[in-house]
């Protein structure tokens, strides 16, 4: 076998038509199927949003019962310390009330 022995310009050759990195994936982008149009696609439009909105009032009814119905809400509620909650949630204090 011989070497074939190849000039630093002939290695540095790259056809003109070859584009650069960032525009490469900028095409690729431009080119790709969105949503509906793949095949792997489960969710349509609509449900995404309905999901999306879902989980924007969960975050608002947490914050609420975070808000309302914490040990530390109640026990401010009640005038008394948290712990004094846990132990009644626990059936450590009024065991006899039911």
């Amino acid at each position: 076998m011989g070497n074939i022995n190849y000039s630093p310009k002939q290695r540095m050759h790259r056809p003109e038509s070859r584009l650069e990195r960032g525009e490469y994936v900028a095409q690729q982008k431009g080119n790709a199927l969105l949503g509906m149009d793949l095949p792997q696609t489960k969710l349509p439009p609509g449900a995404i949003l309905a999901i999306r909105e879902a989980a924007i009032k969960r975050k608002e009814l947490r914050r609420q019962i975070t808000e309302k119905y914490s040990n530390a809400a109640l026990a401010k509620q009640w005038g008394v310390h948290e712990s004094t909650i846990e132990k009644v949630l626990a059936y450590e204090t009024g065991r006899h009330v039911r």
